[in-house]
């Protein structure tokens, strides 16, 4: 029986690529026969600043910070660990609508193979309530979110920028609101990833 060569046997495979977004937690399979990974991960947006009444003015509350971005690529090295292995990923979720007189909740962090993208600060709610603090990460190229911008009598704080990937942002904060006053809506995070492995057709 003709046993082939390592080269021999490269050459009878095609190299596959794959790229996904995902955006609800779980887990991913990784090839055994991996060649390239890279991998980008946001965190979600920190959520909204609700509004304030204070001696007849009504105040409407901060912006959401934005989450973070982390970037990496990742080496030879540590592919050949990974090759032929589950790997669980978590997303961050945005942060939900705050209380008055309270900081909004931050948007949740997202997390893959060792990398951490920090989820934004929620926006404030009182006298001139401040906006969340763009957030960042850990364990690659790290890009932070976007300040949200602080609350007035005037109208909410604008919300803090996301990431766009493939047309859609990610990661941004929610906008400052006075009850059901505004739009409220930060965005989740999520995972991207893009691989290429070998295989036969």
């Amino acid at each position: 029986m003709k046993h082939l060569h390592s080269k021999e046997l490269l050459s009878r495979m095609t190299l596959f690529s794959v790229e996904q977004i995902l955006t609800v937690s779980g887990s991913i399979f990784l090839p055994v026969r991996l060649k390239d990974l890279n991998v980008t991960i946001v965190a979600g947006g920190g959520g909204s600043g609700w509004g304030y009444w204070y001696h007849g003015n009504a105040f409407f509350g901060g912006g959401g910070g934005g989450g973070g971005r982390v970037d990496k690529s990742f080496s030879q090295a540590e592919i050949n660990t990974l090759k032929g292995t589950s790997q669980q990923y978590v997303i961050g979720a945005a942060g939900a609508v705050g209380a008055s007189g309270a900081t909004a909740p931050s948007g949740g962090n997202t997390s893959f193979l060792g990398m951490t993208a920090y989820g934004g600060g929620g926006g404030g709610s009182g006298i001139g309530p401040g906006g969340g603090i763009g957030s960042g990460g850990s364990g690659g190229t790290v890009t932070n979110g976007g300040n949200g911008g602080a609350g007035s009598v005037w109208g909410g704080g604008t919300p803090g920028t996301g990431h766009i990937i493939n047309g859609l942002e990610y990661g941004k904060g929610g906008v400052g609101i006075y009850e059901n006053v505004g739009d409220a809506g930060g965005t989740s995070g999520m995972l991207w990833i893009r691989y290429t492995y070998y295989d036969f057709k």
